[in-house]
């Protein structure tokens, strides 16, 4: 059943599909193609037929092809093309039948991509069945053809691809298939044509399926009539062919369809009119077909055109009474039409079918003596169409017409000669004026340059025709009468046109040439001879030739008189067309010639620039008609004259290629001053002008003569590269620089291939250009092009000719040198330098090489430019400076003194510059094939001489890359720049120690010799060898392999400091056990104390672990105490005070020894403790208070090396006997080191922790006497010390001390909050932090004491007051950044940058202020803040904050996108992080504040302006709030059943806190909110449920709400502070009458003074802050007692003695107090 045009079924909005994806692939577009889109498989597939066909797999998926889904299908015929595709063709066969039956289903799909994978499917099988498919044939190709106009692009170009593939149209496959399966194919045809067509004349079919239908119906007739139209069909197919015609909406397709279904409806009548088979047939339709044709004359669509004029021709030409039914004036009209749209621009579809048109129609409706009306008004019409201003068509179309108009032409020349007409000849002559000259003459007035030259070639190539029937005998006269016509005509034309003194157009240019060309018989396709046929000829040569004299005279006037310079082009092509003399002379009114090329040369003067070539040329070609010697003469006098530098550059190339002066004479002429002169001056100019374009005369400026010389001479040469290189040497970026080095490169090979001349010139552009090369790398003012061809060019001469002298070599040397020290470079740039320095190397040794002196001039290049001799102090100031950090940090011992003397960072960059550059030169070198075909023919000597020179500085380069690791270890960074160069000089390094080769052997012998030297800078190289190749088969191993063989060398040798200097640098990089016990006790043989302590100290750290000993170690363990008793001994020996020695006057020897002894006892105590003896024990703790109390003695010497590393060592001892404490503090330990720590806490321990501050607070005093990196490397070990102290005992021993005041410590440690050195500002720091608890408690004591004294004028200065000064000297750095920032995010973007260092110790202060705020009392915190908040340092402190926040969180203040991350709190660890931040740190104490003192935060933001105010509320509820209220409340949720009497519950996702009071039966609840923006906003308290009533709830909730707004609480604390009110309450304690509370909020004080004439009970304070205020308290009394308590009766007593109450107290009260009533 055929469901075409059935709307499937569906819900709603459900897509109609059976899968997901189904309706995504179906596509948006309708078929437009004739499908079955509804029918199933079913009736054509059953099962017996698959079962039959296929196996058991292809029945499934042959199945899935009757499935409705789209994406089912399209998955099975993937299956299927996956099958066919390994199949064999016996397969395949059995496939066919079942496919013949469901190709035509599947290829009308409605869905595009199973259209097309069924074609793709149909193709394989095709082409692997071939002939096998011929059986199903009649099935296969009437649905194959209708698949080739599938609108689906892809499905029908694989359907044609797959039939012409099958059926090979040069063999007449496609009419043989044709042929067979004709009436297959025409069924198929009407079967889709005969379906009735309703709205044939909407525009809607277009849009339908109906318009698919017809339109592939018809193409596919069309296609079948085209290949069967010379075969004759069977009488079925007649039959099938008349019924199709016989369709009444057939007829319509052809005049009122789409243009596409037009298109194929006339191609396939066409072919029908063609066919002699079908003639009766189409001859019963004969007059529809003329009819329906002829009506689409004007039809303005290309495609549909073309069938249509294809069929009128082939109408007109079968018919000969076609015109019986078609009125010749509708033709017209149609004609007219057409001409009039210009074609509708289909010039070359219809112009060439006009001229067959037209003469059918005079055949068919003009007599003899008529006929030419028709072809008039043709000709007229089509000139119409060509000379109209709005035609703007391309050549071809030009071509087009013309070809169409001068056929016109010829036919009706034809057509008279061949005498079959009455026309008088005076009508073809005025023809010719009107149809001819006419529209030369529109043409050149209109401009039209193309299609005026196709017009007169044309015009020409018919006048020749008319010279040629002239010469043969036909119609002689009246050919000479046109021809003679046409020249009068044309002259008069060209004549009337010279008169046009406004403009001269190019056509005239043309038309002259034409005209010329057309005389002289030089046609293109005819070979006459250049001389003139006859005397009419000659007359119009001459006629010609004068009035181009008359143009020419023209132009030179209008050229003087500057009104069009246009014109020189014209003389120009004059010029061409007459080359003669006497053309020359008279052209200028003057005989002589050369007053005829003056005359030019003075016009250059006013000419613009795009005439100079034209000039030019004319004036050379004037020169050649004069000899020489007049020639040369005018030359000098006049054209080296001319000044414009364009015109110049063309003279001079002239010059040099134009063939006019030759010989001597020529190289006279440019070896004069005048040429050297004008030719320098051309090179200034054109330089200064910078144009790339103008350097191609460079190269013709080295135009070589018959003996290969210049014809400029030496100086001259000379002076040009002088003027090329001074640019260049400038270093400065432009074009020009390109301009030079792109020259040079062009020049230079001409002047180095003169191998005898030049040779100080050579010499100099070797340098110079070597310089120039260098600067490039750095600067870059040179592209990368431009660069590239100067340096390879410079390689080329460089390696052509030995030019390389010493003077070249040093002077190159030097730049080197001078470069390195002045510039700072990359690695990319060190490495183009190496490449250049490597080509000046291969260049000179190139040439060398074929002398004896190749192996000497190579060893002398190497030694020049290799040589870092120069370098030396700085390379001896490195390993000293890398020696210092390496002694300090602990990192070696060694036995050599040292000073330290940092190195500026540009001297760094210079050493490590300069090692890299010679290992890229030593790499090259390795590598060259060159060389090392060159070493191969050195001898012996050479060769070691050669490899020694390299080696020297290989090993320098490796020196300085182990000293740098080393220093990039303890300070990275200090010298993270150098990061970059070590990572490098190590790949190089590598790169260059894996070959395998001589030199490598020769450098690890000097290596290892020069280890042996007491210098540890040789011994720091020696890790590197480890990428020898004979460690490479080890892998992972080869540093265990490679250390034992290095140590077992030097234990050979009894090299025992170099083995121990060895093992310093390799040691940190093994596992711990990989080197023998026996080698470690070997290195412990040495007589020296500290190489024999150094050796026991790297055993301990290697061999032992803490805690770790197994039972194996107990013998290691006695060998190395019998040793360490052994040192003990020698140091004790010799009435040596071991523990009290004056370090100041020690010798070097002594004190590193002593040092290295400290090392041994920390190594020992770290990693050894629990096998260490009594000796040990006794050693660390006396000699640790020992040597702490020399340290403190010789602590002013610590600019001192010996002192620096003594005071490093003692601190970092103390360090680790300090952890080791706490440590076994916290675990069970043994006796001995029990008995060890309780002798030290009770003995040594306060003293230790005194000495050690005392030496920091020397220091600090002391540290201007160093420098800044010396100082903070000394620093860092002393830091972790303090950390260790135990403050207490140090602020008492302040409090004592009349030198080191607590006053003068603070003083101290806050000048150094803004130091510019990060340990000693953090130090401080911390030591503050650690001190400011006691520095309140003691301020609590002072205060304390205070409020309990009868003595009411009492005052104390408190902790706080002392940061007023250096707060004060903050001011104006903060004012400065905090009046950028008025809370508008405009402003952001403008900050300037913060001094990060200066605003941390800002920010630091605060810190301290905080956490003195923070641990002290109520009361005590109340004074603080008040203090702060009184004189503005806590609104600048906060503004501060948030102006130093980052500025994306600044930006992003009312959003969540960021994280709060940044507003966590920080540890220690991260405040003692160089990488610190301000922003982070602000972040932190935003936070801080706001947790620890919210009240004086929300005191701030309730007075701050509405902008302020909105963007910290918004700042503060995105990022802020969330950490404190989840902190808040799970605090409150841990310590919820930590109160008696008190149930807390806390409920995090609401921020809800309920408290509920019980006591006996009584029971009271409280109910505490959080608001969004905690703490800014204020807490909302409610009472549901309490003890007293309404009054007295609203009072405890007022009471507790005010102590949470106002007060710098916690909520835990509120609830505390209403826990204990009401505790006291039912204890019987009566409230103050001032601020009714029990607790003062404050204080935390009991009413205690009372009324001697009420008996009421006061707080302290309360009463001090309305003592001197006596009305304001009398009001209060009078309020609380009328209203609120006793009513009116009470308000006398109140107000008796309102002022008794204060009166009978002795307490003196001290206005500082705030007013803290609610």
């Amino acid at each position: 059943m055929d469901n075409q045009g059935k709307v499937l079924r569906v819900k709603k909005k459900v897509k109609p599909s059976s899968s997901c994806r189904s309706a995504e692939l179906l596509g948006n577009q309708k078929s437009v193609f004739p499908t079955q889109i509804q029918k199933t498989l079913a009736s054509s597939v059953d099962d017996n037929t698959i079962e039959d066909s296929a196996d058991a797999n292809l029945c499934v998926v042959f199945r899935k092809l009757n499935k409705k889904d789209p994406i089912t299908k399209k998955k099975a015929l993937e299956e299927l093309i996956a099958v066919v595709n390994r199949a064999d063709v016996e397969e395949l066969i059995q496939i066919l039948p079942l496919w013949s039956k469901i190709y035509k289903n599947l290829a009308f799909d409605p869905a595009h991509n199973v259209r097309d994978s069924t074609q793709v499917l149909h193709k394989m099988l095709a082409l692997k069945c071939k002939r096998n498919v011929a059986p199903y044939l009649k099935h296969l190709v009437p649905v194959w053809l209708f698949s080739h106009f599938d609108n689906y692009t892809p499905a029908a170009i694989t359907a044609r691809s797959s039939f012409y593939d099958i059926f090979d149209i040069k063999f007449n496959g496609v009419l043989e298939v044709c042929l067979y399966c004709q009436l297959q194919i025409l069924e198929q045809v009407y079967e889709y044509l005969s379906k009735p067509v309703m709205n044939l004349t909407c525009k809607g079919i277009d849009d339908s399926l109906d318009r698919g239908k017809l339109y592939a119906s018809l193409e596919v007739l069309s296609f079948f009539t085209e290949h069967t139209k010379t075969s004759s069909l069977s009488p079925q197919s007649h039959v099938i062919l008349r019924s199709i015609l016989e369709l009444k909406h057939y007829w319509n397709l052809g005049a009122q369809a789409s243009k596409q279904v037009r298109t194929a409806w006339f191609k396939g009548i066409n072919n029908l009119v063609q066919n002699e088979s079908t003639s009766g047939i189409i001859l019963d339709y004969k007059w529809k077909i003329i009819e329906v044709s002829f009506n689409g004359i004007d039809e303005n669509e290309t495609i549909l055109s073309t069938a249509i004029w294809d069929l009128i021709l082939q109408l007109q030409l079968k018919y000969n009474d076609w015109y019986n039914h078609v009125d010749l004036e509708t033709i017209k009209i149609k004609l007219k039409c057409l001409f009039q749209s210009n074609f509708f621009n289909n010039f070359q579809v219809i112009c060439p079918k006009m001229l067959t048109f037209y003469s059918s129609l005079m055949t068919a409706y003009f007599s003899e003596s008529d006929w030419h009306m028709i072809l008039e008004e043709y000709l007229t019409d089509l000139k119409s169409v060509f000379c109209c201003e709005t035609l703007n068509s391309k050549v071809y179309d030009y071509k087009a017409i013309f070809n169409a108009y001068f056929d016109c032409w010829r036919f009706i020349l034809n057509k008279y000669s061949d005498g079959n007409t009455k026309q008088n000849p005076t009508y073809l002559l005025e023809l010719v004026h009107t149809t001819i000259i006419d529209p030369i003459k529109w043409l050149i007035s209109a401009n039209k340059k193309e299609a005026s030259k196709i017009y007169f070639d044309a015009t020409i190539q018919m006048i020749l025709e008319w010279k040629n029937n002239m010469r043969v005998g036909r119609k002689e006269m009246f050919y000479k009468q046109l021809l003679k016509n046409f020249w009068e005509s044309i002259f008069d034309l060209l004549t009337k046109q010279m008169h046009d003194t406004e403009r001269l157009p190019d056509e005239v240019i043309e038309l002259i040439k034409c005209l010329v060309l057309l005389n002289r018989g030089i046609v293109v396709g005819n070979s006459v001879s250049n001389q003139p046929c006859d005397i009419t000829d000659s007359a119009n040569e001459e006629r010609m030739k004068q009035i181009v004299l008359q143009f020419s005279r023209c132009c030179l006037n209008k050229i003087a008189d500057g009104k069009s310079q246009n014109c020189i082009k014209h003389i120009h092509s004059y010029m061409d067309i007459f080359a003669e003399p006497g053309f020359y002379k008279t052209m200028t009114n003057h005989s002589d010639l050369k007053l005829s090329i003056k005359i030019f040369v003075d016009l250059t003067s006013s000419l613009a620039k795009e005439f100079y070539f034209d000039m030019t040329e004319i004036i050379f070609k004037l020169l050649h008609f004069v000899n020489h010697d007049e020639e040369y003469e005018f030359i000098k006098t006049n054209l080296f004259s001319v000044q414009p530098l364009d015109m110049q550059i063309l003279i001079l190339e002239n010059l040099l290629s134009n063939a006019l002066i030759s010989g001597k004479q020529k190289k006279i002429l440019l070896s004069g001053p005048e040429a050297t002169i004008f030719i320098r001056n051309i090179t200034k100019q054109s330089l200064l002008k910078g144009s790339i374009t103008t350097s191609a005369w460079f190269e013709r400026l080295f135009v070589q003569d018959e003996d290969g010389n210049f014809f400029v001479e030496e100086a001259t040469v000379d002076a040009l590269l002088n003027d090329l290189c001074e640019p260049l040497q400038k270093e400065t970026i432009g074009e020009l620089n390109d301009l030079c080095g792109t020259v040079l490169s062009q020049v230079l090979p001409f002047i180095f291939n003169q191998k005898k001349l030049f040779h100080k010139t050579k010499a100099k552009m070797i340098s110079t250009i070597f310089q120039v090369l260098m600067a490039n790398i750095t600067n870059n003012f040179l592209t990368e092009c431009t660069f590239l061809k100067l340096s390879s060019c410079w390689t080329n001469v460089l390696s052509n000719e030995n030019i390389s002298t010493e003077e070249t070599t040093l002077y190159c040397t030097n730049l080197v040198k001078h470069m390195l020290e002045n510039k700072t470079l990359t690695i990319p740039m060190v490495r183009k330098c190496a490449d250049v320095i490597m080509r000046y190397i291969m260049g000179a040794v190139k040439n060398s090489s074929k002398t004896e002196f190749g192996s000497t001039e190579l060893n002398n290049l190497i030694v020049s430019f290799l040589s870092s001799s120069d370098l030396s102090p700085l390379l001896e100031q490195l390993y000293e400076y890398c020696l210092v950090l390496e002694v300090i940090s602990g990192m070696v011992s060694t036995k050599k003194q040292f000073n330290y003397k940092y190195l500026l960072d540009y001297e760094l960059d210079t050493i490590f510059q300069r090692s890299l550059l010679n290992l890229f030169i030593i790499k090259q070198l390795n590598d060259s094939d060159e060389l090392n075909a060159l070493k191969d023919s050195l001898s012996t000597n050479e060769l070691n001489i050669f490899n020694s020179n390299i080696c020297i500085e290989l090993q320098k380069c490796m020196a300085v890359l182990s000293a740098g690791e080393s220093v990039l270890k303890i300070k990275e960074k200090e010298h993270i720049f150098i990061k970059v160069w070590v990572k490098e000089l190590l790949q190089q390094i590598n790169y260059i120690m894996c070959k395998d080769c001589l030199l490598i052997k020769v450098l690890e012998e000097k290596l290892l010799q020069t280890a042996k030297s007491p210098h540890i800078s040789h011994c720091r190289c020696l890790p590197l060898l480890v990428n020898l190749p004979r460690y490479n088969k080890y892998e992972e191993n080869a540093t265990i392999i490679f250390t034992e063989e290095t140590l077992t060398y030097f234990l050979n040798e009894d090299a025992l400091t170099a083995a121990v200097y060895f093992l310093q640098y390799e040691l940190p990089t093994l596992s711990q056990r990989t080197i023998t016990v026996q080698k470690m006790f070997q290195c412990a043989m040495s007589p020296s104390v500290l190489i024999k302590s150094a050796a026991l100290r790297y055993f301990v750290i290697h061999f032992f672990k803490c805690y770790e000993v197994t039972t194996g170690d107990r013998n290691i363990e006695t060998e190395l105490l019998n040793l360490f008793r052994g040192i003990s001994k020698e140091l004790h020996a010799g009435n040596r005070m071991l523990y009290d020695v004056c370090i100041r006057e020690c010798e070097f020897d002594i004190v590193v020894e002593l040092v290295e002894y400290m090392r041994l006892l920390t190594a020992m105590l770290k990693n050894m403790p629990w096998s260490n003896p009594f000796k040990v024990w006794d050693d660390i703790t006396k000699g640790e208070w020992g040597w702490v109390s020399t340290m403190l003695q010789s602590i002013e010497m610590f600019t001192k090396p010996t002192v620096a590393l003594f005071v490093v060592n003692v601190c970092r001892m103390f360090t680790t006997f300090m952890e080791f404490i706490n440590a076994e503090k916290k675990i069970s330990s043994t006796s001995l080191i029990t008995e060890t720590i309780d002798e030290w806490e009770s003995v040594y321990s306060q003293k230790t922790y005194l000495k050690i501050f005392q030496t920091v607070f020397a220091l600090l005093q002391f540290q201007e006497k160093a420098a800044v990196e010396y100082f903070s490397l000394l620093f860092k070990d002393i830091q972790q010390a303090v950390m260790h102290l135990d403050f207490n005992v140090v602020y008492n021993f302040c409090k004592s001390s009349s030198c080191i005041t607590p006053e003068n410590v603070f003083v101290l440690l806050m000048k150094n909050f803004s130091n510019s050195n990060i340990t000693v500002q953090r130090t401080c720091f911390y030591v503050l932090n650690e001190l400011t608890h006691l520095y309140v408690v003691d301020d609590t004591d002072n205060l304390t004491k205070i409020n309990s004294t009868p003595q009411l004028n009492v005052k104390c200065k408190h902790h706080i007051q002392l940061f007023e000064d250096f707060l004060m000297a903050y001011d104006p750095f903060i004012e400065q950044h905090v009046s950028q920032f008025s809370f508008k995010i405009s402003e952001i973007d403008e900050f300037e940058i913060i001094d990060s260092q200066k605003a941390l110790g800002y920010l630091f202060m605060w810190d301290c202020i905080l956490d003195a705020c923070v641990k002290s009392p109520l009361f005590v915190r109340s004074i603080y803040t008040s203090w702060l908040y009184e004189r503005r340092f806590f609104e600048k402190f906060l503004h501060f904050l948030i102006r130093v926040m980052p500025k994306e969180v600044l930006k992003n203040h009312d959003t969540k996108f960021i994280t709060t991350d940044i507003f966590k709190c920080v540890t220690w660890t991260e405040i003692n992080d160089e990488n610190l931040t301000s922003e982070r740190y602000a972040c932190h104490l935003y936070t801080k504040v706001l947790k620890k003192l919210p009240a004086v935060v929300r005191k701030w933001w309730n007075v701050s302006p509405s902008r302020q105010k909105a963007f910290v509320d918004k700042l503060t509820t995105n990022f802020v709030s969330p950490l404190i209220s989840d902190e808040e409340l799970k605090s409150i949720a841990l310590n919820k059943d930590h109160h008696e009497n008190m149930q807390v519950t806390v409920h995090l996702s609401t921020r809800e806190v309920l408290a509920v009071y019980f006591i006996d039966e009584v029971r009271t609840e409280l109910t505490l909110n959080l608001p969004s923006n905690y703490p800014l906003g204020p807490v909302r308290v409610d009472c549901s449920k309490n003890i007293g009533g309404r009054v007295s709830s609203r009072s405890i909730g007022m009471q507790l709400a005010l102590f949470l707004t106002h007060q710098n609480g916690t909520i835990l604390d509120g609830l505390e502070r209403w826990k204990s009110g009401l505790d006291r309450k039912f204890e019987g304690v009566e409230e103050c009458y001032v601020c009714y509370t029990i607790v003062h909020h404050d204080t935390c004080q009991l009413p205690k003074l009372t009324c001697k004439t009420c008996k009421k009970k006061f707080h302290g304070s309360c009463l001090r802050t309305y003592a001197q205020r006596p009305t304001l308290l009398y009001a209060l009394l009078h309020e609380a007692f009328m209203l609120r308590r006793f009513h009116i009766a009470y308000a006398p007593c109140a107000a008796l003695h309102s002022s008794t109450c204060v009166r009978h107290q002795s307490v003196q009260i001290s206005p500082a107090a705030p007013n803290t009533r609610p």
